[in-house]
């Protein structure tokens, strides 16, 4: 007979009853309250798992609770009585520190190759997955949530509008001596950055809950700084995907790239960056790495 001293709780009152839950060979509990004595089969008693050495609940078929902190006799009497469970290994897992922090660094090492990795892979293959018209509709649905919820109409005049649109082109042609910085831009809707970008947020939100466990977790702000370190990172990925996009264009009709380190040089001029502690927070690489990469073409072209 295996003897385990508790609290018993009837289920109807908060009532503390100090008594023993006896386990007896042939698998009867039997337990005494009140001048009761309750006898019940093993396999009808359900036993919260092991946590620690928090006390140990164990619920009878009434609906009453048999509550201890002998958790070792607890699981004297499951070892006895029934097969391992996953919960006693689980608790043999969590006991030992070893365990426990090789289970840490594999958390550290997956969730870092999921976010570095696994999550931009996923959202490009299902963005490219899904056909073109479905790229469209999103895109003009978009467009249509920030016409009605932010942006007003202009008021300016379409000839003024024309106008100054030209004037820009211009300036902007001049200033880049050739290289069409529109090239950024069509590079973003080739690699399909803004359904990426859909796609990416929400499978790292899903992911941030499966980590933390609670959902309501992703508004605080321990959670809120990552996130917007990870997208930072994620935003320049895209940056670094259209620049690479004007490069192969570039190279495939034999535009000079020293046009597209200029027009950077310009920007670099007028706007300094920030290599410090914000540069992680930058939606952009850095403007330096960004034009190596055209000189380094180009140094390749002359050499050839």
């Amino acid at each position: 007979m295996i003897s385990i001293k508790g609290d018993y709780y009837d289920g109807k009152t908060s009532r503390k009853i100090s008594t023993s839950l006896e386990i007896y060979d042939n698998g009867e509990v039997k337990l005494s309250h009140q001048g009761n004595r309750d006898v019940v089969a093993l396999s009808t008693l359900r036993v919260s798992s092991r946590v620690g050495n928090t006390p140990r609940s164990i619920r009878l078929p009434d609906g009453g609770k048999f509550e201890t902190d002998d958790n070792d006799t607890v699981d004297k009497a499951l070892a006895r009585f029934r097969k391992q469970s996953w919960e006693r290994i689980l608790h043999l897992l969590e006991s030992r520190k070893a365990y426990v922090f090789t289970a840490l660094i594999a958390v550290i090492v997956f969730s870092w190759a999921m976010l570095q990795h696994g999550i931009p892979a996923l959202a490009k293959t299902a963005a490219f997955a899904l056909p073109t018209e479905t790229n469209n509709a999103i895109s003009q649905g978009s467009l249509e949530i920030l016409d009605q919820g932010f942006f007003s109409p202009s008021e300016i005049e379409q000839d003024t509008k024309e106008r100054i649109n030209r004037y820009f082109i211009e300036i902007a042609a001049k200033q880049s001596q050739g290289f069409d910085y529109r090239l950024l831009e069509i590079g973003h809707i080739a690699h399909r950055h803004g359904l990426r970008r859909v796609i990416q947020d929400s499978v790292f939100a899903m992911f941030v809950v499966l980590i933390t466990g609670d959902i309501s977790s992703t508004s605080s702000l321990i959670v809120a700084l990552p996130t917007v370190l990870v997208e930072a990172q994620y935003s320049r990925g895209f940056e670094r995907e259209a620049d690479s996009f004007s490069l192969a264009y570039l190279q495939s009709n034999d535009i000079d790239p020293v046009h597209f380190a200029n027009l950077m040089l310009r920007l670099q001029a007028a706007h300094k960056d920030d290599d410090g502690v914000f540069g992680y927070l930058s939606s952009h690489p850095p403007t330096a790495e960004r034009i190596e990469m055209f000189e380094d073409l180009e140094k390749q072209v002359k050499t050839k």
